[in-house]
């Protein structure tokens, strides 16, 4: 368990199971449930995702709008991206493969990757149901991460950094001469406010 940051004045925290692993791979230290639990009491107060690791598997970064989670491989696999609040209850859905990190703060739009012939495209979903093209070229689970609700960054496979703004259409990147690869928002608040 690990500390991921404060949501309406309780503790949030991300779970793990054990896994043994030869050569690691994406996704082996993304969290199997988060706990809400209360900071005066330790009583816990809400799981989002199961501790298993079986269900809905989460996917990205917890935001103050919720998480996403995904069932693509295995029996019940569906071509979306759900979104679970705080409660751990539905919220909303996406018709998107999952890109961690691609979550808007306030939950009301998804970086996800669709695929076409031999190229895997990252679009913009939003909560409307519309769509834009975020142009990237080839960009299977690139690193994205939101800087607000209409701006992300997203990072080439050179490891070259592009900035988005989320309207007006057609999206435009903006190069910077910043590298590497986003991992989180500062302040941890999982507070929609």
């Amino acid at each position: 368990m690990w500390p991921v940051g404060w949501h309406n004045g309780d503790l949030v925290l991300a779970y793990r199971g054990g896994t043994c692993t030869q050569g690691g791979g994406p996704g082996l230290g993304d969290a199997w449930s988060y706990h809400v639990v209360s900071a005066q009491t330790a009583d816990r107060k809400a799981t989002i995702g199961r501790d298993d690791g079986q269900g809905c598997g989460l996917i990205g970064t917890a935001v103050p709008g919720g998480i996403p989670c995904g069932n693509y491989f295995g029996m019940a696999d569906k071509a979306e991206t759900q979104i679970l609040d705080w409660s751990g209850a539905l919220k909303s859905t996406f018709g998107a493969g999952f890109v961690p990190g691609g979550l808007a703060p306030n939950g009301g739009a998804l970086l996800g990757n669709t695929s076409t012939g031999n190229q895997t495209p990252l679009t913009l979903f939003r909560a409307g149901g519309t769509t834009a093209s975020v142009p990237v070229g080839d960009c299977f689970a690139c690193p994205v991460l939101w800087i607000d609700d209409a701006h992300f960054v997203v990072s080439l496979g050179s490891g070259n950094v592009q900035v988005f703004a989320s309207s007006p259409e057609p999206l435009q990147g903006l190069p910077t001469t910043a590298k590497g690869f986003p991992l989180g928002r500062i302040p941890g608040s999982l507070d929609g406010t």
